[in-house]
C-alpha cells in the first residue's frame, strides 16, 4: 500500500510539474498540435480521395474477369473454352454514344444526354458500365423496378431497354419509366428524345427495368448539378442503357467493342483462370492474336500506382513538417531544462538517479503530446467533415470522408513518438547536470 501511494505521489508530481509553466505548456502544445493536425488532415484527405477512386473499382463483381479481343468471336470463345468451362456473358458496346435527350434549358443553353449503348447477352446482378476514362467495369447492382433482360429477349431480338436511376430521372422526371419508350439514333448524327414520339431512322425501345445507380452515375449526377448552377454553355451528360445483344447486332452496323465477362463462384477457379489467361496472352502474342483482360485486383493495383506519387509527396511534406516541429519542441524542452535546474539539483540531492531525471522529462512530454494529439486528430476529422459538407452541397463534388480507425490512431502515435525522439537529447542533458552545478545556478 505504501509503495502504491509512493508511485501515485510520484506521477501526481510529474503531472503537476508538466503543467506548472503555462507558457512552456502552451508553446509545446501548439507545436505538437500543428504537426499532428496537418499530418492527420493529410492522412484523412489522402485516404478519402483514395477511397473515392477505389469505390468505382470496389463495385466490380468479385471473381470476375473481363476479356477483350479484336479477333473472331468464335475463335476467341473456343480458345478460352480450353481453360474454363464457364460460359461468358457477352457484351457489345457501340463506339459512338447516342443522343437520347436534347432539351433547351433557356434561350442559349441545351441539355444533351448521351448514352453508351450496351448490348448484353444476359443481365442479373452484374451490369457493365463505362467510366469517364473509357474503362469497362462489370459492377454489382440491384434492380429497382421492373425486370432485367432475359434469354427470351435475346433470342427474339426484343426492342427493350434497361436504364439506371439517373437516366430515368433525366428522361422521365414526372413519372415511372416502365412501359414508356425511348428512341436511340441508328445513324451517327441522329437526335433522339425521351417520350413516345417515333423519329424515323431511329430505334424505339421500351423500358422494362430500372437498376440502381452505380458510383459512376452518382458522380455524373453531381457534375450535372454543378454544371446547371454555374455553366453558361451547353451541358452534356453521359449515361448507359442496356439492350439485348442480338438487337444491337441487328440494328447497328457501326464499330463495336466486344467483351467477354467470366464470373466464378469459387475464388480458386477465378485465380486459376487468371493465371491461365496470362499464359494464353503470352502464347497468342507470338501468333499475332491480341488478348487483354482485367479484373478487380488489376484495377486496384493500377490505382495504387497512380496514387503512389501523391502519397510520396504528402509523406515527404509530412516528414519535413515533423522535423521543423520537432526542432521547435526540442528547443522548448531545453528551455524547460534550463528553467528547472534547481529542481533537478534538489531531486538528485535526495537520491534521484539519472534515469529518474530523464524519465521525468520524457513522461511529462508524452502526457502533453498524447492529450494534444488526440485533440488535434478530433479537430482534423471535424474540419474534414465540414469540408465534405461544403464540397458536396455547394461545389457538387464527390468527396466522402472515409478513414479507418487505425489511420486515425497513426497521427496520435506519430505525435507521441516525435516528442519522445525530441526529448532524448534534452533529457540526457538534464540527467547529467551535477548537483554542484545546480546549486550555482541562479
Amino acid at each position: 500500500m505504501l509503495k502504491k501511494s509512493k508511485w501515485l505521489f510520484y506521477f501526481k508530481h510529474i503531472l503537476l510539474m508538466s503543467t506548472n509553466n503555462k507558457i512552456r505548456l502552451t508553446l509545446t502544445s501548439i507545436g505538437v498540435f500543428v504537426a499532428v493536425f496537418l499530418f492527420s488532415a493529410g492522412t484523412i484527405v489522402t485516404n478519402s480521395y483514395y477511397s473515392g477512386l477505389t469505390k468505382v473499382v470496389l463495385e466490380i463483381k468479385d471473381n470476375t474477369v473481363v476479356v477483350t479481343s479484336s479477333h473472331d468471336p468464335v475463335i476467341v470463345k473456343n480458345e478460352i473454352s480450353k481453360i474454363t468451362n464457364v460460359i461468358s456473358i457477352e457484351e457489345l458496346l457501340l463506339s459512338q454514344k447516342k443522343t437520347i435527350l436534347s432539351v433547351p434549358i433557356n434561350q442559349e443553353q441545351y441539355l444533351n444526354v448521351f448514352a453508351r449503348v450496351h448490348g448484353v447477352s444476359s443481365m442479373n446482378s452484374l451490369v457493365p458500365i463505362v467510366t469517364d476514362n473509357n474503362t469497362m467495369l462489370p459492377v454489382n447492382t440491384q434492380l429497382v423496378r421492373g425486370r432485367t433482360i432475359s434469354q427470351l429477349d435475346v433470342q427474339s431480338s426484343a426492342l427493350v431497354v434497361v436504364i439506371d436511376e439517373l437516366t430515368e430521372k433525366l428522361l422521365f422526371p414526372y413519372g415511372d419509366s416502365l412501359g414508356q419508350s425511348i428512341t436511340l439514333s441508328v445513324g451517327s448524327n441522329g437526335i433522339a428524345v425521351g417520350g413516345s414520339d417515333f423519329i424515323s431512322n431511329n430505334l424505339m425501345v421500351e423500358v422494362i427495368g430500372v437498376v440502381k445507380n452505380s458510383f459512376v452515375s452518382e458522380t455524373r449526377e453531381l457534375m450535372l448539378r454543378r454544371e446547371l448552377n454555374k455553366s453558361s454553355d451547353n451541358i452534356n451528360v453521359e449515361t448507359s442503357v442496356y439492350i439485348p445483344i442480338t438487337t444491337l447486332n441487328t440494328h447497328y452496323d457501326e464499330d463495336k467493342t466486344r467483351y467477354y465477362i467470366y464470373t466464378f463462384e469459387q475464388s480458386r477457379d477465378y485465380e486459376e483462370f487468371t493465371a491461365r489467361m496470362t499464359s494464353v496472352i503470352n502464347v497468342n502474342a507470338t501468333r499475332g492474336i491480341t488478348y487483354n483482360f482485367t479484373n478487380k485486383d488489376i484495377r486496384l493495383d493500377e490505382l495504387r500506382k497512380e496514387l503512389s506519387e501523391i502519397k510520396l509527396i504528402i509523406s515527404v511534406a509530412t516528414f519535413l513538417l515533423c522535423v521543423i516541429s520537432g526542432i521547435s519542441i526540442m528547443s522548448i524542452i531545453f528551455f524547460s531544462v534550463k528553467e528547472r535546474i534547481p529542481e533537478i539539483g534538489v531531486r538528485k540531492a535526495f537520491g534521484a538517479s539519472k534515469l529518474d531525471i530523464a524519465f521525468q522529462f520524457v513522461f511529462e512530454m508524452v502526457i502533453i503530446a498524447f492529450i494534444v494529439s488526440v485533440i488535434a486528430v478530433c479537430t482534423s476529422f471535424f474540419v474534414c467533415k465540414l469540408m465534405e459538407s461544403y464540397l458536396t452541397t455547394h461545389l457538387y463534388m464527390s468527396f466522402i470522408v472515409s478513414v479507418p480507425l487505425t489511420q486515425l490512431a497513426l497521427p496520435v502515435f506519430v505525435g507521441v513518438i516525435q516528442v519522445i525522439i525530441c526529448c532524448i537529447i534534452p533529457s540526457l542533458y538534464a540527467a547529467n547536470i551535477k548537483v554542484t552545478d545546480s546549486l550555482k545556478f541562479e
